[in-house]
């Protein structure tokens, strides 16, 4: 029986061998320099974050939300009323069940049944990437931080897994929350990811940060297959 594989931990790549908004190969160009397709700035090492986890689900439109709602509400008033509908208005009645019927099942039915699976994240100082194994290049998702105010906070929720959550600040000192996502990741790490993450979204490289001599998330054994297996 094959042994259950387990999301590997956080790794700060060196240098991404692949630009992170359109996938243009990087090798052989100067660095720091710009994608020559996208234009995008690419650092010195070390350049990016390379995370492998879980992403929250936004819940989709907030008008669906208030549909649902309000499907609740007059399901809740039509079962209340339901016997003095049907001794008086009995054909109203079931007009409305019908109805009821008609507006749940369409709403069932255009709900997008998306499978949570594991993503690659990616990020840097320029914003961050997305994309699930195996999928196609060109599905990458690009991020960019200018624009907004960008916080990050990060928290342990389990034993081994840690959350990730990025939010606009606005003027008025309210929080939206942008991208959450669920990873792996040891205890000791977390400082220092929340520390290279600050830097990044603030736009800085990560030449100010003071590394510890036996840094874990330089892994270079796991930087290899990890990088590797990001870009398939």
């Amino acid at each position: 029986m094959a042994s259950k594989q387990h999301l590997p931990f956080p790794q700060l790549v060196e240098l991404f061998p692949e630009c992170l908004s359109c996938g243009y190969p990087l090798e052989g160009i100067p660095v720091p320099g710009n994608c020559p397709e996208c234009g995008l700035m690419f650092d010195p090492p070390p350049s990016a974050l390379l995370v492998r986890g879980v992403a929250k689900s936004s819940g989709g439109p907030k008008w669906r939300k208030l549909v649902w709602v309000l499907i609740a509400i007059f399901a809740f008033i039509y079962t209340q009323l339901l016997g003095l509908i049907l001794l008086s208005y009995p054909w109203v009645g079931l007009i409305i069940f019908v109805a009821l019927i008609a507006v749940l099942s369409a709403m069932l039915m255009t709900t997008k049944q998306k499978k949570k699976g594991t993503e690659c994240f990616v990020f840097n100082r320029s914003g961050f990437s997305r994309w699930t194994k195996g999928s196609d290049p060109t599905t990458r998702i690009f991020t960019h931080w200018p624009g907004l105010k960008r916080g990050v906070q990060i928290n342990r929720v389990g034993t081994v897994w840690a959350s990730l959550k990025l939010v606009s600040v606005e003027d008025d000192g309210k929080h939206t929350t942008d991208f959450q996502c669920g990873f792996r990741c040891r205890d000791h790490d977390i400082p220092l990811i929340q520390e290279i993450m600050d830097a990044f979204t603030n736009g800085s490289l990560l030449d100010e940060i003071d590394f510890p001599e036996h840094c874990s998330l330089f892994d270079t054994d796991r930087a290899v297959d990890q990088s590797n297996d990001a870009r398939t």
